[in-house]
Protein backbone atom coordinates (compact mmCIF):
# COMPACT_ATOMS: atom_id res chain seq x y z
CA UNK A 1 0.00 0.00 0.00
CA UNK A 2 3.07 2.07 0.53
CA UNK A 3 4.09 1.89 -3.03
CA UNK A 4 0.86 2.66 -4.29
CA UNK A 5 0.24 5.78 -2.00
CA UNK A 6 3.78 7.18 -3.23
CA UNK A 7 2.54 6.87 -6.89
CA UNK A 8 -0.41 8.21 -6.26
CA UNK A 9 1.32 10.98 -4.26
CA UNK A 10 3.71 11.67 -7.38
CA UNK A 11 0.12 10.89 -9.65
CA UNK A 12 -1.43 14.03 -8.07
CA UNK A 13 1.79 16.55 -7.99
CA UNK A 14 2.67 15.82 -11.57
CA UNK A 15 -1.01 17.09 -11.82
CA UNK A 16 -0.70 20.54 -10.21
CA UNK A 17 2.37 21.32 -12.19
CA UNK A 18 0.89 20.90 -15.45
CA UNK A 19 -2.16 23.40 -14.15
CA UNK A 20 0.46 25.67 -13.02
CA UNK A 21 2.31 26.22 -16.28
CA UNK A 22 1.55 29.03 -18.60
CA UNK A 23 -1.47 28.13 -21.16
CA UNK A 24 -0.93 28.75 -25.05
CA UNK A 25 1.94 30.41 -26.65
CA UNK A 26 3.82 33.05 -25.32
CA UNK A 27 2.41 36.65 -26.58
CA UNK A 28 4.15 38.51 -29.26
CA UNK A 29 7.30 40.74 -28.11
CA UNK A 30 6.44 44.17 -28.17
CA UNK A 31 9.51 45.00 -30.17
CA UNK A 32 8.21 42.25 -32.98
CA UNK A 33 4.98 43.76 -32.82
CA UNK A 34 6.48 47.47 -33.20
CA UNK A 35 8.19 46.82 -36.05
CA UNK A 36 5.76 44.76 -37.96
CA UNK A 37 2.94 47.70 -37.23
CA UNK A 38 5.64 50.50 -38.28
CA UNK A 39 6.90 48.20 -41.88
CA UNK A 40 3.03 48.45 -42.56
CA UNK A 41 2.80 52.26 -42.20
CA UNK A 42 6.34 52.59 -43.85
CA UNK A 43 4.51 50.63 -46.76
CA UNK A 44 0.84 52.29 -46.84
CA UNK A 45 2.79 55.92 -47.10
CA UNK A 46 5.16 55.28 -49.42
CA UNK A 47 2.18 53.15 -51.71
CA UNK A 48 -0.01 56.03 -51.34
CA UNK A 49 2.91 58.62 -51.55
CA UNK A 50 3.69 56.75 -55.13
CA UNK A 51 -0.01 56.67 -56.03
CA UNK A 52 -0.30 60.14 -56.17
CA UNK A 53 2.66 61.34 -57.83
CA UNK A 54 2.25 58.71 -60.60
CA UNK A 55 -1.13 59.39 -60.95
CA UNK A 56 -2.17 55.84 -61.70
CA UNK A 57 -5.32 53.79 -60.43
CA UNK A 58 -4.22 50.76 -59.74
CA UNK A 59 -1.55 52.06 -56.80
CA UNK A 60 -4.48 54.20 -55.85
CA UNK A 61 -6.77 51.39 -55.41
CA UNK A 62 -4.00 49.15 -54.00
CA UNK A 63 -3.17 52.02 -51.16
CA UNK A 64 -7.12 52.01 -50.41
CA UNK A 65 -7.39 48.56 -50.20
CA UNK A 66 -4.04 48.16 -48.05
CA UNK A 67 -4.75 50.75 -45.81
CA UNK A 68 -6.34 48.56 -43.55
CA UNK A 69 -3.31 46.00 -42.70
CA UNK A 70 -2.34 48.03 -39.12
CA UNK A 71 -5.64 47.48 -38.13
CA UNK A 72 -5.54 43.78 -39.29
CA UNK A 73 -2.29 43.17 -37.03
CA UNK A 74 -3.77 45.22 -34.32
CA UNK A 75 -7.13 43.23 -34.28
CA UNK A 76 -5.45 39.69 -34.60
CA UNK A 77 -3.35 40.64 -31.44
CA UNK A 78 -6.16 41.40 -29.51
CA UNK A 79 -6.98 37.57 -29.33
CA UNK A 80 -4.02 37.27 -27.06
CA UNK A 81 -5.57 39.76 -24.66
CA UNK A 82 -8.34 37.44 -23.87
CA UNK A 83 -8.47 35.38 -20.65
CA UNK A 84 -10.62 32.23 -22.12
CA UNK A 85 -9.34 32.24 -25.67
CA UNK A 86 -8.04 28.65 -26.76
CA UNK A 87 -4.48 28.20 -27.03
CA UNK A 88 -5.14 27.33 -30.94
CA UNK A 89 -6.51 30.29 -31.39
CA UNK A 90 -3.81 32.70 -30.38
CA UNK A 91 -1.69 30.63 -32.30
CA UNK A 92 -3.27 31.32 -35.18
CA UNK A 93 -3.89 34.88 -34.88
CA UNK A 94 -0.02 35.52 -34.05
CA UNK A 95 0.24 33.62 -37.05
CA UNK A 96 -2.23 35.88 -39.56
CA UNK A 97 -0.39 39.09 -37.76
CA UNK A 98 2.95 37.78 -38.87
CA UNK A 99 1.72 37.06 -42.15
CA UNK A 100 0.50 40.31 -42.71
CA UNK A 101 3.92 41.73 -41.29
CA UNK A 102 5.83 39.64 -44.02
CA UNK A 103 3.53 40.81 -46.82
CA UNK A 104 4.42 44.88 -45.41
CA UNK A 105 7.83 43.61 -45.83
CA UNK A 106 7.62 42.14 -49.31
CA UNK A 107 4.99 44.81 -51.12
CA UNK A 108 7.47 47.31 -49.59
CA UNK A 109 10.70 45.94 -51.40
CA UNK A 110 8.20 45.46 -54.37
CA UNK A 111 7.49 49.33 -54.16
CA UNK A 112 11.30 50.02 -55.26
CA UNK A 113 11.07 47.99 -58.52
CA UNK A 114 7.90 49.97 -59.59
CA UNK A 115 9.88 53.25 -59.15
CA UNK A 116 8.21 54.74 -56.34
CA UNK A 117 10.52 57.02 -54.19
Amino acid sequence: MTRLGLAALLLAAGCSKKEDAPRGPEPMTEGERARGEEVCKTYITRLCACATSKRSAELTDRCELHRGRPDTIATALQVELGTDVDPMDVVQAQDAARKVMAACVRDLADLDQEGCP
